[in-house]
């Protein structure tokens, strides 16, 4: 079990400066607390993260461990290992890793920034994994969260984040890469599409649209012109059915049927 995550940050000539270590802290926990969702089969926060290790020497260093939620999965090992994993992913190649929305990305390239105000070096690691994080990972994710296709199609998600602040926007969470897509109304004065977004809030969806994807053929964000339940149609409705899959009597009463095989024996 895997119980503990942290950060540790060289400075240029062993001094680190605060800003760089609140930043660099600050955006770790953002990546945590997003793939922490991202992962959660509930779509909700599964952990609170216990400060374990504080060190202001060179390597200023922080760590955390985590506290499952009452009545929450216990998804310690599973967040700790996808951050580790795609934070190694994100330095040598420009797919998403699983778990990684693209808030978590943005997150990702944020913390990979910090390295360019001359520190030496940001290590995220656990118990088993560490990973020497630089600013080569911000090319890749530019990769992947640059539009560079606009397609007619259809995605698939549970309806999730509604924010009608400045614009009206939702986010759809894609199970398969584990992932939220942006989406907004193609048009933004349709009202009756709008009040049936929010009428499948938390429900499974399908939604046809304008989709933006990258280069790898990722949908990144969509512009919605209709929206429609999933729904999974019961494979048997009714005993009726089953009795007509199986009715291999011909109609015979089956006491009657069993008893005939019996003296036919």
């Amino acid at each position: 079990m895997k119980n503990n995550i942290g950060i540790r940050i060289k400075g240029s000539k062993g001094i680190v400066l605060l800003d760089d270590f609140i930043k660099a802290s600050s955006d770790l926990q953002e990546l945590i607390s997003e793939i922490d969702i991202s992962v959660s089969p509930t779509f909700k926060p599964t952990v609170d993260w216990k400060l374990t290790k504080l060190s202001y020497s060179s390597p200023a260093t922080l760590e955390a461990e985590p506290v499952v939620k009452e009545d929450q999965p216990d998804n310690r090992s599973i967040i700790i290992d996808t951050i580790i994993d795609g934070m190694e992913s994100l330095k040598k190649t420009s797919r998403r890793p699983n778990g990684f929305s693209d808030k978590a990305l943005e997150t990702a390239r944020n913390l990979a920034k910090v390295t360019q105000n001359g520190l030496e070096e940001i290590e995220i690691y656990s118990d088993e994994a560490t990973v020497i994080y630089t600013f080569s990972a911000i090319e890749n994710i530019n990769t992947i969260l640059k539009p560079v296709r606009e397609v007619l199609g259809t995605i698939e998600g549970r309806i999730e984040r509604l924010n009608s602040h400045l614009d009206f926007v939702f986010h759809v969470y894609e199970p398969i890469l584990q992932r939220r897509i942006k989406c907004e109304l193609l048009n933004p004065k349709d009202l009756n599409l709008k009040n049936a977004v929010i009428s499948y809030y938390e429900q499974n969806v399908m939604l046809t649209g304008l989709l933006f994807t990258n280069i790898n053929g990722e949908v990144n964000s969509a512009k919605i012109t209709d929206i429609q339940r999933k729904t999974i149609a019961p494979l048997i409705k009714d005993a009726s059915e089953v009795t007509g899959i199986w009715d291999f009597t011909d109609g015979i009463d089956p006491v009657l049927f069993v008893k005939r095989g019996r003296d036919d024996n």
